[in-house]
């Protein structure tokens, strides 16, 4: 088997993330199947390094308008496949092919253009013309899932959201968790007394719905409260593409009030691919975040065996489980008494992160690659409600 891998919007964050992942997964299983990767030019190296076998083809179409790309995944994209005689597509990042000549699975992952949330708390304030961009994409992911083979989300609550939009039949639609990299992540020593300052941590790229500024709010409110709490995030909206987003202005102007602003540390680093010392350093995992399709960082900070205090939305609800406290979503009073609560009772400390450290059992790239690879084979049945009897093994485990 032949598989296209069209992955040329994987440039940063959790897009370059899955990229990296997928490879190591494939690389290791040792197949008969042949990969091509199609991908930007800066990432052929680590694609390179990390799965040797593979065919890697650059290309910069992620940076064209929407029209180039639209003829470069209808026209251009078609002309390699039968060159290349490939035998499945995977279009990894929302856009497909519309009537693909060979089985082709697509991923869809950006939850900006269907949740619900997105679309009233923040897509009525962007510029008219992102608007119609964004009206344009929508359709164009609709029409790419009517016309895919299988469709992938990484969360059932993204594929509630975008079954809003277009109708997924159950014989092709269905969430495949995303894992993470148990390997690179070590359980903080449980601490019933401590101290010094508490850290919070919050691991993130920078926009608008990532709600940067409830958090710094709820800081504020720790602050006033005498609580001595640091946060430390890679959310920075000082960050030069923060500028295109909405909030950037007043979130910089509250990380830089004098209230707080010796307590509030960015961190400069890939948030998709965050050391392992900013877990290991902090105590409380902070994530205000209010429209995600996963959410690697809570993945990663389960698997760490941290407390978590997350907004109150469903995808968090999904990946946390009972393993985090949740606060209203633009509530920085009531986040930062969930905060108190993990600071007061370190019953409730222990209780959390060992139900984090279980919990990230859920996530494993090597599942996540199983049901892709069965669904390219055109063998999907094998796989269907995967995520839910992995989640039901787990329970009845404990």
């Amino acid at each position: 088997m032949r598989v296209l891998i069209n992955a040329i919007s994987a440039k940063m964050g959790g897009a370059s993330n899955y990229l990296k992942e997928i490879a190591i997964q494939l690389a290791s299983r040792n197949s008969r199947d042949e990969f091509v990767f199609l991908l930007p030019p800066e990432r052929i190296p680590a694609i390179q390094s990390l799965f040797p076998g593979a065919e890697v083809i650059g290309s910069n179409q992620a940076g064209a308008g929407v029209l180039a790309r639209l003829w470069f995944d209808q026209i251009t994209l078609r002309r390699m496949i039968r060159e290349k005689r490939i035998d499945c597509l995977f279009s990894s990042a929302d856009f497909g092919m519309l009537k693909a000549p060979c089985r082709q699975v697509l991923l869809v992952r950006n939850s900006v253009y269907f949740f619900a949330m997105y679309l009233e708390q923040y897509g009525g304030r962007r510029p008219w013309k992102a608007r119609l961009s964004d009206r344009f994409r929508r359709w164009l992911v609709c029409r790419s899932v009517t016309s895919a083979d299988f469709v992938m989300t990484p969360s059932r609550a993204m594929l509630d959201e975008l079954c809003r939009w277009v109708t997924v039949p159950e014989t092709k639609g269905f969430a495949n968790y995303y894992g993470v990299s148990h390997s690179r992540f070590s359980p903080r020593k449980f601490q019933e007394q401590k101290s010094g300052p508490w850290n919070l941590l919050f691991v993130s790229l920078y926009t608008d719905h990532k709600n940067l500024g409830t958090l710094l709010r709820g800081l504020e409110v720790l602050t006033r409260r005498g609580e001595d709490v640091h946060l430390s995030t890679t959310a920075d909206p000082h960050w030069p593409a923060a500028r295109i987003t909405q909030s950037w202005v007043e979130d910089a102007r509250l990380a830089d009030s004098p209230l707080i602003r010796e307590r509030v540390h960015f961190v400069l680093t890939d948030a998709a691919a965050a050391p392992k010392n900013l877990y290991a350093a902090c105590d409380i995992f902070v994530y205000p975040s209010v429209v995600e399709s996963f959410g690697h960082a809570l993945a990663e900070a389960m698997s760490s065996g941290l407390p978590i205090i997350a907004a109150d939305v469903a995808t968090n609800r999904e990946l946390c489980g009972s393993a985090a406290l949740y606060f209203s979503p633009f509530d920085p009073g009531e986040l930062a008494a969930r905060v108190q609560s993990v600071i007061a009772d370190p019953v409730l400390r222990r209780r959390l992160g060992e139900a984090a450290l279980t919990r990230s059992r859920l996530f494993r790239w090597e599942q996540h690659v199983d049901v892709l690879l069965g669904c390219l084979k055109g063998e999907m049945s094998r796989f269907n409600n995967v995520v839910d009897k992995g989640e039901e093994a787990l329970i009845a485990a404990k």
